[in-house]
């Protein structure tokens, strides 16, 4: 059955659950881009997911720290590793939302 999700190049809360494994297939790379009207520089790495699709992630810098503690700062080092998904509701510029978090599972 086709799942509209599919479509999106970006992983987002529909597409994995906490518990969830998924693993790092490239070294990512930092892009600019704008939020809220100001440009930020983020970190964007593909991800394999458990239901077999590759989606784009852009880390946050509590899930960069954990993983860079355990799998090295260098993100080629991260290629073929696997990371832990949790999600979790918290305040984003003043809404609740879901937001997604990668821990090293090593």
């Amino acid at each position: 059955m086709p799942n509209v999700n599919d479509l999106n190049e970006y992983l987002s809360v529909s597409d994995v659950k906490t518990g969830d494994i998924v693993t790092f297939i490239n070294a990512g790379e930092f892009k600019e881009k704008e939020f809220r009207g100001e440009k930020k520089t983020v970190f964007e790495v593909g991800l394999d997911l458990p239901n077999g699709s590759a989606k784009k992630a852009t880390l946050n810098r509590t899930s960069r720290n954990a993983l860079a503690t355990a799998y090295t700062p260098n993100t080629e080092s991260w290629i073929g590793k696997k990371a832990k998904v949790k999600v979790v509701t918290q305040d984003v510029w003043g809404t609740m939302k879901e937001v997604i978090y990668l821990y090293p599972t090593e």
